[in-house]
């Protein structure tokens, strides 16, 4: 830039040349900085997906052409933290068990009040790896109990039908 300014010329030309050397500079900045960005986030994303392969095991779901949906849901909340999927699911099915909008929020609340450390811009591996074991927790927390919940429901209704407990 000294070079082209040394150059002899008019000297509001100068002011030209010197504009036009902060757009290239700014245009040059904000593009690294973007492809930075974008960058970060693929090795955001790579080092979630390879986590959750990490710890996919850990999760009690036994595979079946029924919940795929589920599976697709949890998969999801696991890996990047999304929980629509998976507090659609719930609702739908917690509802085809008779229950009413209060109970269903009652037993969903951890999941619907969760919320993803990372969304934040200084997140490392560690972090990300507890989170993934968070998430997990918080799946087998909410199976187990939606699952005893329903075992129990049915054992009530189990004796209640049984000849002799009249």
């Amino acid at each position: 830039m000294y070079s082209l300014l040394s150059v002899p010329k008019p000297s509001t030309w100068n002011i030209y040349v010197l504009i036009a050397f902060i757009m290239i500079a700014s245009i040059s900045i904000v593009y690294a900085g973007y492809r930075l960005y974008i960058g970060g986030l693929g090795v955001v994303e790579g080092i979630e997906e390879e986590l959750y392969e990490k710890h996919k095991r850990e999760v009690r779901i036994v595979p079946s052409p029924e919940y795929s949906l589920f599976e697709e849901a949890t998969r999801e909340f696991i890996t990047s933290g999304k929980k629509d999927k998976l507090i659609a699911y719930l609702v739908h099915e917690l509802t085809n068990d008779g229950l009413d909008y209060e109970e269903i929020i009652d037993r969903l609340d951890k999941l619907i009040n969760y919320s993803s450390v990372a969304t934040c811009r200084r997140v490392n591996r560690r972090v990300l790896e507890m989170e993934v074991k968070e998430r997990i927790g918080l799946v087998n927390e909410l199976l187990n109990e939606l699952l005893s919940t329903k075992n129990t429901k049915f054992n009530s209704l189990n004796t209640q039908s049984r000849p002799g407990n009249e």
